[in-house]
């Protein structure tokens, strides 16, 4: 239940820009198994996505997932629905989420293990709203917690699964 309320508080703050509490951004790391170095300020503001100059490893792959909003999300009426991460030139394309306006968008990506990752990305739609998509790569699979603030500032909260799709050859 922490590690999940955590989770819930990155997400909410990497969609509004706010500043989080070293205490908490301790707490993600901590989390998520990577250690954590706090500066001697109060706050700790997420940084943006950066592209990378060099391709990344994950270039060239797509990953098909489900996304499944949670119950509260559900009781305002949000439904799952297919999407798929596709990473090419140092950027993400969530294909379903483009069609309603969410631009590509750079990603963070660390390597936590021989074919293990951890993905950060924020994409915004000048109609829609803006996405914070985390996920967790390991081997074939991904798994993961997206959050969508819409224009009117309700911010939805939904998981996803899915795995790599085949190599395609052109």
């Amino acid at each position: 239940m922490t590690r999940s309320r955590t989770m819930i508080g990155l997400l909410v703050a990497l969609l509004s820009g706010v500043a989080l509490p070293v205490a908490q951004a301790a707490q993600t790391d901590a989390a998520s198994g990577t250690k954590a170095t706090a500066a001697s300020s109060t706050s700790v503001q997420m940084p943006a996505p950066v592209a990378s100059t060099a391709s990344s490893p994950l270039d060239g792959t797509e990953w098909p997932v489900k996304v499944t909003p949670n119950v509260a999300a559900a009781q305002h009426g949000e439904k799952p629905f297919d999407d798929a991460f596709v990473f090419a030139n140092g950027k993400v394309t969530l294909t379903a989420c483009a069609k309603s306006g969410f631009v590509p968008s750079t990603y963070n990506a660390s390597q936590t293990g021989p074919s293990a990752w951890k993905i950060m990305t924020q994409q915004e739609s000048p109609t829609a709203g803006k996405t914070a998509w985390i996920g967790m790569i390991q081997g074939d699979a991904i798994t993961g917690t997206l959050a969508m603030m819409k224009k009117d500032g309700t911010v939805e909260h939904y998981t996803f699964e899915g795995t790599r799709a085949a190599n395609k050859t052109s």
